[in-house]
């Protein structure tokens, strides 16, 4: 059909010369305000949770241009136009008017945004959260650009997708959550130094090669050049397991473990130990004034009876930490991850190596981010009530203490 066309073109210029110039061409096209093409193909990965991100309407701000006329002489016509302040004042001065606002016009009036439209999407969208803008928009017989204006104009919805949690809490689990939040919060506002005065500690396996995130291996591009393409891999079986302690001021004592061990409670035990030692040398009124705070996980060798007494006799203070939560645990939400994040996609041959990549990264951290942290550490309780004891990582959550 194309060929076709295209022959019975050239025929008709070569019947009549100026056949060409006396065909009136018509067509009508889209052009966006802010020079997207596709704003599925624009988006990028985010390095932080995935329901963190910058919003970008799937229907962009666009110009509706009707082209109209021969070749010596096209007409440009706008029709319908989404326009800002830059772009309406132009035309407005085009069209020799002094008022920026839209005139009135006569037309019908919408049929597919009215309450009861509203009303019954929001419906099906409550008695189904996985329906799609275009099955909805199929039931209620209006077009997929209305429906997607109910979601995101009139109902304030986006779709996101589900988060992988520790564990799916019950009711008691997220009560403790919450109880300890609570007493923590408490125990602050009695005393607004406590939390220059904790300890906090984990473990955690380094690994000679760790695979880099999307983020990480994303690169610009030229439209012409072809997608970047890598590999599937895989951590490497060459790792050592860090141990650090820290607290508001920076890096207290870390360990590695070594070979052929297992953290069992009798390494943890003489890690406590070593911890003792490095407090009295590094944090010498902490070590004087007795009235630090240790705070770990739940872990079997943290807990162990002989841990516990070991803590008990040396009169070590406690701050509790509530069981499958490392969204309240400063190592699992600052720590392991700033250290380990510029160390992935990077290959460490020898536990040597591994070693002193950590001992570096553990260097570049800042006091200020130990401070951050902390303070982080406060507003997770908070946001921990507010949900109810639930998980909170990448919930828009606003705190008013």
């Amino acid at each position: 059909m194309r060929q076709e066309f295209a022959a019975w073109v050239f025929r008709q210029i070569d019947i009549y010369e100026n056949w060409l110039s006396n065909v009136l061409w018509t067509d009508d096209a889209h052009f966006s305000l802010n020079g997207e093409v596709n704003t599925q193909s624009s988006r990028i990965w985010a390095t932080e949770n995935p329901r963190i991100f910058t919003e970008m309407p799937l229907y962009q701000p666009r110009v509706t241009v009707l082209l109209r006329g021969c070749i010596p002489n096209i007409d440009c016509g706008i029709r319908r136009s989404y326009l800002g302040p830059k772009q309406r004042l132009s035309v407005v001065q085009n069209e020799g008017r002094e008022d920026v606002n839209d005139e009135e016009r006569a037309g019908r009036p919408s049929t597919s945004t009215t309450d009861e439209k509203i009303n019954e999407v929001e419906k099906m969208i409550l008695a189904n959260r996985r329906i799609t803008v275009r099955e909805v928009a199929e039931d209620l017989n209006i077009s997929i650009g209305s429906c997607h204006s109910i979601f995101i104009n009139d109902l304030g919805m986006r779709r996101v997708a589900a988060k992988f949690v520790p564990k799916l809490l019950n009711c008691d689990q997220k009560q403790h959550r919450m109880n300890i939040a609570n007493e923590m919060l408490d125990s602050v506002r009695d005393d607004p130094n406590l939390l220059q005065r904790v300890i906090t500690g984990d473990e955690a396996w380094v690994y000679g090669y760790d695979v880099e995130t999307k983020a990480q291996s994303s690169q610009w591009k030229l439209p012409h050049e072809p997608r970047l393409k890598k590999a599937r891999q895989v951590r490497s079986n060459v790792k050592v397991l860090l141990t650090v302690l820290f607290d508001c001021r920076g890096v207290v004592h870390h360990e590695f473990l070594p070979q052929g061990r297992t953290v069992n409670k009798e390494y943890y035990l003489q890690g406590m130990r070593n911890l003792r030692e490095a407090i009295r040398q590094k944090r010498p009124n902490l070590w004087k004034n007795k009235n630090w705070l240790l705070h770990h996980d739940n872990a079997p060798a943290h807990t162990s009876l002989l841990v516990r007494d070991f803590l008990a006799k040396s009169n070590t203070l406690m701050m509790p930490q509530p069981p499958y939560s490392p969204d309240m645990a400063p190592c699992d939400f600052f720590l392991f991850p700033k250290l380990k994040r510029p160390m992935k996609g990077r290959r460490y041959a020898t536990l040597d190596e591994i070693k002193t990549a950590s001992k570096e990264e553990l260097k570049k951290i800042l006091k200020n981010d130990f401070l951050k942290c902390f303070e982080d550490g406060k507003n997770r309780w908070h946001k921990c009530i507010i949900t109810h004891g639930d998980y909170f990582e990448g919930d828009k959550i606003g705190i008013h203490e």
